[in-house]
């Protein structure tokens, strides 16, 4: 599965916060995302998605699947795209052949805190 686009980020609220003595800004999305068999090790979710350079971290609502909320761990992964993806972290769904996470399908709602340049 192909990663992402912004089509399928609907960005709820979006603020700025700056650290003490201005130093440094973080940029804060909270989103729902549209995930259509994606989230896992394939199907990636950049930071371009959520108008974000860098993901530093990432807090999940949960999953609504068909009606049903779900919770639904996710992390930040920087191995594959240095400046980050949101992934599931496979606790709820895993491929127990591989051990990897496995993608989802349904509504995921995050708040994802990040840059912009």
């Amino acid at each position: 599965m192909a990663a992402i686009t912004s089509a399928n980020v609907l960005i709820l609220n979006s603020w700025e916060g700056i650290s003490k003595g201005n130093k440094t800004t973080r940029n804060y999305r909270r989103c729902r995302v549209t995930l259509s068999n994606q989230g896992g090790t394939s199907g990636d979710i950049p930071a371009s998605v959520f108008n974000l350079t860098d993901i530093y971290e990432v807090d999940s609502y949960g999953i609504n699947n068909a009606g049903t909320w779900t919770s639904m761990p996710v992390i930040v992964d920087q191995t594959t795209d240095v400046n980050g993806v949101v992934r599931n972290t496979g606790f709820l769904t895993t491929n127990l052949t591989t051990g990897a996470p496995a993608s989802t399908t349904g509504v995921l709602e995050v708040l994802v805190t990040g840059r912009t340049i």
